[in-house]
């Protein structure tokens, strides 16, 4: 076929065998295609990992060709790309010039290991935040030109931990916790490393929950082959009685992890660069400690909102049809009241916004139906069955969503198997606070009237008198401390059947008996305006989040149970001396119980 009368999609036959399917402009390679690169069929070794657990990945004999799929611009591949190379390795992420930049995922086999690696990419080299992972080990932290450098942190598959300054891949500096069996004390080293699990210099050694080594030192300290020098030992003494009060002891005798810890707002920074550059066309706002909120006001928010809608569209238009069998749902390619005033009404459009963007129309009652068939099939349905419904809407086309999945994605693969370790726990409560505060100013670009980041804890307001809309801002009533219930809030989402048929997002399109239902609820509830995206996420990512907080807790747990069991086998003149209170007033609230 001539080059010079391609139409905008069509076939391109390489003599060399490659072969490539998709859209073009002026006879060049332009926009979603997928190029097909034959190679000889190889069987590459990998070992199954109880570790990993997705089944995309191919192990068995690989493909007889390196497959491209993406977006492509001048001939080379650029922008969000999937690639299997014939061996069995993949990655998904995005690329410039044909090499990986910004948030990709790699998989790939090496020395009889499966190695996955999900974070920052530049100019085709690891950099910036990323977690990888392999059979044995799992390293969270910074990298630059495809080394570990920076802070970071590596949990191991014996349930060491090590976190740090590493220096050229290998850690120098930091604190080590040994694992230990249930009931004895694991020890903890802190000071100069010349690899993990190698201590070669300066630090102090923590053997028992009292006893310390403050010395020169070198060794495997995980091996338990350490050598010691120059050394002083310490004691340190504490209260050990069962009767200790909670607050003051649970935490006394445990390491304070967490100094070498990556900042939460580096984290998957280069997916949020993305979705704002790629899809809302913003530039310019990628600076360290940059607010979202100073853009509000201060861009063209419509002109936002067209890119969005013009995003949508190219993507409806450029996926393969044959290959993916999915309906858009219209009303994602509209541009909603955005600018209306703040109010209940408002926070309605904006959840229907956001359900109608995890929902199409057809998959609505069809999940609906589904899950209605779960729960008469068991009497009380559980979280799982929730979440393989509200799985099954998930339109992955969206921007908006594919971040919010993709955010997802990487904060429980962080965090599962191998990377749940009660070290982690503060890591995953601020990591989880700062996706959460990010998702919602990200949000706020494209509703303006949503309170700022800082308030995104403000309860819904509840003003029913009449309707807010952007012409009618003067007339509006003054908001209250008042809250919509979220019996209201699901009565608001569900006027989105009405909504559909007017193919229309907006607060004119509320119906007036869900807003009258707002304050005749007798039960009313806190419904902050960040709600909609904690309900998700928590949805989403609950078992990791129960996994590692019942992990945590465990040593904190037992002790609990130790004094409690410890107080019931005593008189309650032990226990009131212990909390100080005087026999006279012991008495007395005595003889109140009595009399009660």
């Amino acid at each position: 076929m001539d080059r010079g009368n391609m139409l905008s999609r069509g076939r391109l036959k390489y003599p060399d065998r490659k072969e490539y399917i998709g859209h073009f402009e002026d006879g060049v390679i332009e926009g979603f295609g997928e190029l097909t690169v034959p190679a000889e069929q190889t069987t590459p070794s990998i070992v199954n990992s109880v570790f990993f657990t997705d089944t995309t990945f191919d192990n068995s004999t690989s493909a007889k060709a390196d497959i491209y799929t993406g977006c492509w611009h001048n001939g080379q591949i650029n922008g969000l790309v999937s690639i299997r190379w014939a061996n069995g390795n993949t990655y998904e992420g995005y690329m410039r010039d044909g090499l990986r930049h910004g948030h990709g995922v790699q998989r790939y086999a090496a020395d009889g290991e499966l190695h996955i690696y999900f974070g920052g990419w530049r100019a085709g080299l690891r950099h910036g935040y990323g977690v990888a992972s392999s059979n044995r080990e799992r390293y969270l932290g910074m990298w630059a030109n495809d080394l570990r450098q920076g802070n970071g942190a590596v949990v191991s598959i014996d349930g060491a931990y090590h976190e740090g300054t590493f220096e050229k891949d290998r850690l120098v500096h930091g604190r080590l916790l040994c694992q230990a069996p249930e009931g004895e004390f694991g020890m903890i080293y802190e000071g100069d490393f010349e690899k993990t699990a190698f201590l070669c210099g300066k630090g102090v050694l923590q053997v028992s929950k009292y006893d310390y080594i403050d010395g020169h030192m070198s060794g495997n300290l995980i091996n338990g082959e350490v050598k010691i020098s120059n050394a002083v030992f310490k004691k340190r003494f504490l209260a050990n009685s069962p009767l200790t009060p909670v607050g003051q002891s649970l935490s006394d005798d445990e390491p304070s992890v967490g100094r070498w810890a990556v900042p939460s707002d580096v984290k998957w920074k280069e997916m949020f660069e993305h979705f704002l550059s790629d899809d809302l066309r913003i530039e310019g706002c990628f600076e360290e400690n940059y607010s979202y909120d100073s853009l509000v006001g201060v861009l063209d928010h419509s002109t936002i909102w067209r890119s969005l809608a013009g995003t949508m569209t190219k993507i409806r238009n450029g996926i393969n049809v044959e290959k993916f069998s999915f309906n858009f749902d219209d009303r994602l390619e509209k541009i909603p009241s955005f600018d209306a005033p703040w109010s209940n009404t408002y926070y309605a459009m904006v959840v229907d916004y956001w359900r109608t963007m995890f929902t199409s129309k057809r998959s609505y009652l069809h999940a609906i139906v589904r899950h209605l068939a779960l729960l008469s099939r068991r009497r009380r349905g559980t979280l799982r069955d929730t979440q393989l419904c509200y799985n099954a809407l998930c339109n992955k086309f969206h921007p908006l969503c594919r971040l919010v999945n993709g955010l997802i994605e990487v904060f429980t693969s962080s965090y599962s198997n191998i990377g749940t370790h009660p070290a982690l726990y503060a890591e995953v409560v601020n990591e989880l606070n700062s996706v959460i505060t990010r998702l919602y100013a990200v949000v706020r670009l494209l509703f303006t009237s949503l309170p700022p980041s800082g308030e995104m804890h403000t309860p819904v307001p509840v003003c029913v008198d009449r309707m807010h809309t952007s012409t009618d801002s003067s007339e509006m009533s003054a908001v209250t401390a008042s809250t919509v219930s979220l019996s209201s809030l699901l009565g608001c989402s569900t006027s989105s059947s009405r909504i559909s048929n007017t193919n229309d997002i907006s607060p004119s399109h509320v119906s007036q008996s869900s807003r009258k239902s707002m304050v005749s609820d007798d039960l009313m509830v806190l419904t902050p305006a960040c709600d909609f995206i904690v309900e998700h996420l928590f949805a989403q990512s609950y078992a990791i989040l129960f996994t590692i907080y019942s992990v945590s807790c465990a040593e904190a747990d037992k002790r609990y149970w130790d004094r409690v069991i410890f107080l019931n086998a005593h008189t309650d003149v032990k226990l009131l001396t212990h909390l100080e209170v005087n026999r006279c007033q012991g008495r007395s609230l005595s003889s109140d119980f009595e009399e009660a």
